[in-house]
């Protein structure tokens, strides 16, 4: 079978390639309900392939669409560990944790974040302490989310980004814009302007989606043990996008039930990074 097989053009698509691989290499399957539709209405899952001893000592754990977008990379790798039987090549005392989807909202529509419009990757943070700030955003901030767009409101934008960038820079401006930040949930319009997944939130508490990947761990019964988390080079870096983080959300609520930080997390895009240099 060509690798290329094992890749999709749609999260549909991927989803069924991701379960019935999952099933053939003799998994144990979960799948968790995300509340919202796909493009065509379709029910949207997470879905959780366990493969190995239920008593394992360590778990590798592979996590795909983190941010929606990138989960056609993601789930291609996955789908291919198992049909290629790479999946089941783990070390005794081993078992491997494969997350599919992790953010199926973002993959469904093709964006980097979360049907809260919330970054999840910048999501994970311990929110019990003070959070990240970003200056330039605050000051841009009426800005970017303007209470009405309309002519005169991108007009103004627009003035207001060239004045600060040529005050402050196109560094900072940058960072300004694609830096995150975690004070505001209202973060959400899509302008014209920019990318489509503009102004999203990193999320003032735990998503949804993170507490989903905690619920999805006891599925796996193995005690890990492996304390470390790797991800390869541009794997965290920031979107052009306007990200905001106020709340963990969802979905990265979800990320965390799967894989809490005492875990061996490689996540399955970040994989597919290397592979491809």
């Amino acid at each position: 079978m060509s690798p290329s097989t094992y890749f999709s053009a749609s999260y549909a698509e991927a989803r069924g390639k991701f379960r019935e691989a999952a099933q053939h290499a003799g998994a144990r399957l979960a799948q968790y309900v995300n509340p919202t539709k796909g493009p065509n209405g379709e029910e949207l899952t997470t879905d959780v392939a366990i493969l190995g001893p239920k008593d394992a000592a360590r778990v590798l754990i592979t996590v795909s669409a983190t941010h929606g977008a990138e989960g056609f990379c993601g789930s291609g790798v996955q789908v291919g560990s198992f049909e290629s039987g790479i999946a089941g090549e783990l070390p005794p005392g081993t078992a491997l944790l494969a997350i599919h989807a992790i953010n199926p909202h973002g993959f469904a529509w093709v964006r980097r974040v979360t049907e809260e419009n919330v970054d999840l990757n910048r999501n994970f943070v311990d929110h019990t302490k003070p959070l990240p700030s970003n200056l330039g955003y605050e000051a841009l901030h009426e800005a970017i989310c303007p209470q009405e767009w309309n002519a005169a409101s991108q007009s103004a934008t627009r003035a207001r980004f060239d004045e600060f960038r040529e005050r402050e820079g196109a560094a900072a401006f940058q960072r300004a814009i694609s830096g995150g930040q975690y004070g505001h949930s209202d973060s959400s319009p899509i302008l014209p302007t920019v990318p489509p997944s503009a102004a999203p939130s990193n999320g003032t508490a735990p998503s949804p989606t993170r507490r989903l990947a905690i619920r999805a761990r006891p599925s796996c019964t193995a005690t890990i043990s492996t304390g470390w988390r790797r991800h390869w080079p541009g794997a965290t870096s920031p979107s052009p996008a306007w990200r905001s983080n106020t709340a963990r959300s969802p979905s990265a609520r979800y990320s965390t039930r799967c894989a809490p930080t005492t875990g061996c997390i490689i996540t399955a895009r970040s994989t597919a990074r290397r592979a491809a240099r």
